[in-house]
């Protein structure tokens, strides 16, 4: 089965197979997305009546949109045997995860109001599970309970040949006699209600039961009804009641032994009736042991008399209400005060608002908090989804535009979206808050963000995903009238670069961030009609990402400053942009959070949780038609984010580096991945290793100066040493070596490709300037021709997107554009050719007809929405290196007191 097809699904592995079939991890080939693929057990497909019934429940469950329910996405038959396609869910279920040990309490009622909450759902829709159990609850690695396998105990029960086993209709055989029939597993009979074991006809509340033995086997690691046999099992089910928590496990609070023997009630009228109620029990008791207080519990919970008073509580009471009057006094004092005091977030309660597959980006909540809006991938775009804050049906406001469409912001009065678009050339649009009526505002523009009034919207000249990419410093900041479409540009005294501006909540200034030339990122704030900058942030950590709290006494921003990328927020005022204390951690409970925005309130601050992989891999390359060929194979794994490998020219070595959160680091391993060295290890930033002719050297850029100049290291890690000395404040990238090794090509800044000569020590050095290609346009040389005549590179623009691929003749000293898109293009074999990348794809242009084509699709790319990077050939050309690698990145709501 494993490499074979199956509809359009490629399947990769076996990922399990139990009672009730096998699961493969396989390739959706239309979506370019990864599934679980589950084949059924040959019976089903021997029963005509059960292969109905399958796919009605299937139908049944794919309805159910729950992120606490494994999505079905597809149904199906492979030579005659039925398939699920589901979601493809990381980490083990929740069987493996207690291990027949007790679980933390904390744990119990997280993973039980999980639960609960899907069984809501589900029953809302009039889909019942039937076969709760720790086997059908699946444990994410973010620590998340997902239900499986809905409507399949009906199924198999169908499939046995039972008919309505779970119906009346069956009551003539009890389901002691069906689970005792070779295949079945005791472990289902253990989790069954009281109907269930008599064959009965069941409702929601059979399930509730299964949800009790869940709990009561979670908190003690031992199920409460455990008969030798299967009928045994049954009549403790039917008969016997559980043993008490507390006498298997102490530290289990009152509370949830009531909360678990209610819902173990044989009689289902006196059990829990909705999954709600159940949920909303454990809710309580999570907000109760979160106070770090069992003591209401225990007297009420379990229903014991209360004490009679003595003469302690009377005084005890007396002095109650004295301390009552003295809050009384204080009440208005405390009123007055409370609408302006700033929120804390030291104690929010933090909720998941999205849970796509891959990356959503760039939320902002209305003012009222109620509802997000935020960009996800649509097939190969971006578009823009409106959600309701707690629910779970997002709706695409830009399903029709088929390009990119980014960073939503909300009008303060909520009625408006400003938004980024590359329809029609790119720019700032604008839209109902429900998508309607969109209109162009500007022409240009990225990073909307609304004065107060809502009368104009400061802008970004150039887009910005994530600071640790950043090494262009040109943006500008640029106002606009919403009213009339008249801009201007935001003078800064000093200039400096200027990105992901936000404007203050009483309209006096506008925080921005930046990057200079030694590659720190900061953050400034500027008078909303110019000025002279003021600094708020000034050392080596990244520091990005600035958003003022409504009441303006704070500025919150994402800073690596504390070890990993998470909130952060300094005390200002607000009309100065002075810096009134030191910054103040927001911790939340992700390795990386970002993208910040509040509600019109402040009591809610909504962030994005990323979680990145990235990796090297390595694909056959067919050297007649020049295409990649067959499926990716990973070189590299681990937690580093490795980017931009670089074959070495005797084709046994790999170059690369990586990027944030890890340090940025030069690597070298064996081109298999293994024997991996690191040959800089430090704070400063080692970026786009680059191999000599020989393969003794390696170039890079690096900030170790004080800005970036490029450096170069000997391929064991000795002689670590500075080439260029560049004067001004712009710094240099992109080191490319020519064919012969005396010469090396780089860029500086925003300006030009310059070339030196190797042979001769700085203080001699005339770099020739390449000629500039326009005022708002730069080339930047990647690869020489083998020859060393021509170099190959890609044209810059001031907004930080490519303008194309191009080369640059050093006879004619002439550039000639081939493409009007793509970056890091290199050398085919023969100098005809180049391969480069644009987004999720490699392409090949012919250099002499500037036809393109298309050499490689990358899946896991397309996902995320990241750009695939910068390839390399082997020197035989039979194989292709580049990175790849996972994001998942979510929406998550604090809200604060």
């Amino acid at each position: 089965m494993i490499g074979s097809q199956v509809s359009h699904y490629r399947v990769i592995a076996e990922l399990g197979r139990g009672g009730m079939g096998v699961v493969y991890r396989a390739q959706d080939i239309r979506l370019h997305r990864e599934v679980a693929l589950k084949f059924l057990p040959k019976e089903f497909s021997e029963n005509h009546a059960a292969l109905e019934r399958f796919q009605r429940e299937a139908r049944a469950a794919s309805s159910l949109d729950h992120p606490n329910i494994c999505a079905i996405h597809d149904v199906g038959e492979h030579d005659g045997q039925p398939f699920i396609v589901m979601s493809l869910l990381r980490g083990q279920t929740l069987k493996d995860r207690m291990g027949n040990r007790p679980m933390k309490v904390q744990d119990v009622v997280d993973y039980g109001i999980q639960i609960a909450d899907a069984l809501e759902a589900a029953h809302a829709k009039g889909v019942l599970h039937r076969d709760i159990k720790p086997a059908n609850i699946f444990v994410t690695e973010r620590n998340e309970a997902t239900l499986l396998d809905f409507g399949l105990a009906k199924l198999a029960s169908a499939a046995r040949g039972d008919g309505e086993a779970d119906t009346s209709k069956a009551a003539t055989r009890t389901a002691t006699e069906l689970v005792t029939r070779p295949g079945t597993t005791l472990g289902t009979v253990a989790y069954m209600s009281p109907e269930q074991a008599l064959g009965e006809e069941v409702d929601a509340r059979s399930d509730l039961f299964s949800v009790g033995v869940v709990l009561y086997e979670m908190a003690t690691g031992s199920r409460p009804f455990k008969g030798a046999t299967a009928a045994a099992t049954s009549n403790e089910i039917i008969n016997k009641p559980p043993a008490a928590l507390p006498a298997l496990q102490a530290a289990i609070p009152p509370e949830l032994e009531r909360i678990v023997l209610k819902a173990l009630e044989k009689d289902r009228a006196l059990r829990y009736q909705t999954a709600s109620d159940i949920g909303a029990d454990l809710k309580r008791l999570r907000r109760t042991l979160q106070a770090g207080s069992g003591s209401a519990v225990d007297a009420v919970g379990l229903g014991r008399r209360p004490a009679r008073p003595t003469a302690w509580t009377i005084a005890a009471a007396t002095g109650a209400v004295v301390l009552a009057l003295f809050l009384a006094l204080a009440a208005n004092r405390m009123l007055r005060s409370r609408e302006s005091a700033p929120v804390s977030f030291q104690n929010a309660v933090s909720a998941r608002v999205t849970d796509q597959p891959g990356p959503e980006l760039f939320p902002s909540l209305s003012p009222d908090g109620r509802s997000i809006v935020y960009v996800a991938r649509a097939t190969d775009n971006w578009d823009i989804y409106l959600q309701r804050v707690g629910g779970q049906k997002p709706n695409n406001l830009t399903a029709d535009s088929p390009v990119d469409d980014n960073h939503p912001a909300f009008s303060p009065d909520g009625e408006r979206i400003a938004f980024q678009s590359d329809r029609n050339g790119g720019g700032i649009y604008l839209m109902g808050a429900t998508g309607e009526s969109v209109q162009r505002l500007t022409d240009f523009g990225y990073h909307p963000a609304w004065s107060p009034d809502g009368k104009e919207i400061v802008f970004a000249s150039t887009i910005i995903a994530r600071p640790e990419s950043r090494q262009s410093s040109n943006s500008q900041l640029w106002v606009v009238t919403v009213a009339t479409g008249e801009r201007r540009r935001l003078e800064i005294k000093g200039g400096g670069d200027a990105i992901q501006p936000s404007w203050s909540p009483n309209g006096h200034r506008i925080a921005y961030w930046g990057s200079i030339a030694s590659g720190q990122r900061d953050i400034w704030t500027v008078a909303a009609t110019g000025g002279e900058a003021v600094s708020v942030t000034e050392d080596a950590a990244i520091d990005w990402n600035p958003v003022w709290a409504p009441e303006g006494r704070y500025l919150y921003f994402s800073s690596d400053r504390g070890g990993s990328m998470n909130l952060w927020r300094t005390p200002i005022d607000e009309r100065s942009g002075r810096v009134l204390g030191p910054p103040e951690a927001i911790t939340t409970p992700s390795p990386d959070s970002a993208q910040i925005t509040f509600s019109r309130d402040g009591r809610r601050l909504a962030y994005v949780q990323r979680v990145a992989t990235r990796n090297l891999q390595k694909i056959p390359f067919d050297r007649t038609v020049e295409k990649a060929i067959g499926e990716p194979a990973w070189v590299t794994r681990g937690s580093k984010l490795a980017v931009m490998p670089e074959m070495s020219p005797q084709g046994d070595s790999l170059a690369f580096f990586t990027i944030a959160p890890s340090q940025e680091d030069i690597f070298v391993a064996a081109a298999d991945g293994s024997g991996l060295r690191q040959l800089t290890d430090d704070a400063y930033k080692d970026r786009v290793p680059r191999w000599s002719p020989d393969g003794k050297r390696i170039a890079f850029m690096s900030n170790r100066s004080g800005k970036y100049e490029i450096w170069v290291i000997d391929q064991d890690g000795s002689g670590l040493r500075q080439v260029t000395f560049t004067p001004g404040k712009g710094g240099t990238s992109l080191p490319v070596w020519s064919p012969d090794g005396t010469r090396l090509a780089y860029t500086i800044g925003n300006d030009t490709t310059y070339v030196i000569d190797l042979r001769k020590p700085w203080a001699e050095q005339s770099p020739q300037a390449l000629p500039r290609v326009g005022a708002a346009e730069w080339f930047q040389g990647f690869t020489f021709s083998a020859d060393g005549r021509t170099l190959a590179g890609f044209i810059m623009q001031r907004s930080g997107l490519s303008a194309g691929i191009a080369t640059y003749s050093f006879e004619s000293k002439r550039y000639d554009t081939l493409t009007d898109f793509g970056l890091y293009p290199v050398w085919l074999k023969d100098g005809q050719r180049l391969i480069f990348c644009s987004k999720e794809k490699l392409y090949r242009v012919d250099v002499a007809s500037k036809k393109v084509s298309e050499v490689m699709y990358a899946a896991l790319s397309a996902r995320t929405g990241e750009m695939l990077g910068a390839a390399s050939l082997s020197p035989d050309k039979s194989t292709l290196y580049f990175a790849q690698g996972t994001i998942e990145a979510d929406v998550w709501v604090l809200t604060g007191s």
